[in-house]
């Protein structure tokens, strides 16, 4: 049974000037998008912001790690 690890990554606590449309870009786990059977046991997230204003800074994030397996979806990290 194969399984899928699925990142999710949700930004918290943007500093923005009020009710910008900020997104995230390019999710990526070890420099991979959705990879399969990590060895690492600390692995490096990186992703990018886009919003339509200039100087836009994150200021805190969260990342939840889900594995979906027959439809099913655990958290594995948060």
């Amino acid at each position: 049974m194969k399984k899928l690890l699925s990142l999710v990554i949700a930004l918290t606590g943007v500093a923005a000037v009020s009710f910008s449309q900020i997104t995230v870009i390019r999710p990526l786990c070890e420099n991979r998008v959705n990879p399969v059977g990590l060895d690492n046991t600390t692995p490096r997230f990186s992703w990018q912001l886009s919003s339509p204003q200039r100087n836009i800074q994150q200021t805190a994030y969260e990342i939840v790690v889900e594995m979906i397996s027959s439809g099913k979806k655990t958290t594995v990290y948060s």
